[in-house]
């Protein structure tokens, strides 16, 4: 097994500490970062990547972070984690602040049922609090 090499590791587990102890594993050709069993972050070559939620959507527009691709069948695939910019380093309570709606989401995810995932026009925030909407994702708000 390849060892774990990730320079900035000790500064994101610094920075993320108070919401427990951080857990790696090997994944997809790089390893996850979990607390509590929740997979909320990446490492791939030597870069960590937070997991996007819709809370964290208006920083990833604006700072454009690359996301975590996976080559798979030949294919480049996209997943679902964001990359850590340097603006990002340099501010340790937007980092937590980021990692914390990052690990809160996937914890929301974790609780739907297996192979359930929301449907089109759902956002995870209706689902968590049970608001309604028509076919068009429309909530009526």
């Amino acid at each position: 097994m390849r060892k774990l090499v990730c320079p900035r590791l000790p500064q994101f587990q610094a920075c993320v500490s108070p919401l427990g102890q951080l857990h790696t594993r090997p994944l997809f050709g790089g390893y996850s970062l979990a607390i509590d069993d929740t997979v909320f972050a990446m490492v791939a070559e030597g870069n960590i990547y937070l997991k996007a939620c819709e809370q964290s959507a208006a920083y990833r527009v604006e700072h454009r972070n690359p996301l975590l691709t996976l080559r798979r069948h030949g294919r480049i695939v996209p997943l679902k984690y964001y990359q850590i910019d340097d603006t990002l380093w340099r501010d340790e309570q937007q980092l937590f602040r980021l990692s914390l709606l990052s690990w809160q989401s996937a914890q929301r995810e974790k609780e739907l049922p297996t192979g359930v995932r929301p449907p089109e026009g759902f956002t995870q925030y209706q689902l968590s609090y049970g608001i309604a909407a028509d076919s068009r994702g429309h909530t009526g708000r």
